[in-house]
């Protein structure tokens, strides 16, 4: 069995001239014994600019502790953690989705 952060990082944003929303999804699956403290949880991403990147700050028994620049998540094995939605403007909207699994 292998502990896995499973993060979806979700964001939408309505054009200011048409009103048209368009919504994005982005996931990671990142295997905690392998996993190194201060790793990206979106290495590869540059959809992240609204809250920062998410890092993961501490890795425990019970679960890890993950943060961007201005918040700081605990999530907890079998406890799944969803975020409230974030606005920049009221157009730029994004949030986490965060669950530990024992596989």
């Amino acid at each position: 069995m292998t502990r896995k952060l499973k993060v979806t990082y979700s964001r939408s944003n309505e054009c200011e001239v048409t009103g048209k929303v368009s919504s994005n999804d982005e996931h990671a699956v990142i295997e905690l014994d392998g996993a190194t403290v201060g790793d990206r949880i979106f290495p590869q991403s540059d959809i992240e600019w609204l809250d920062g990147n998410l890092k993961l700050e501490r890795i425990t028994p019970d679960g890890v502790v993950i943060a961007t620049k201005g918040q700081t998540y605990i999530v907890t094995e079998g406890d799944p953690y969803r975020t409230g939605t974030y606005t920049l403007d009221g157009r730029h909207n994004w949030r986490y989705t965060f669950e530990i699994t024992d596989e």
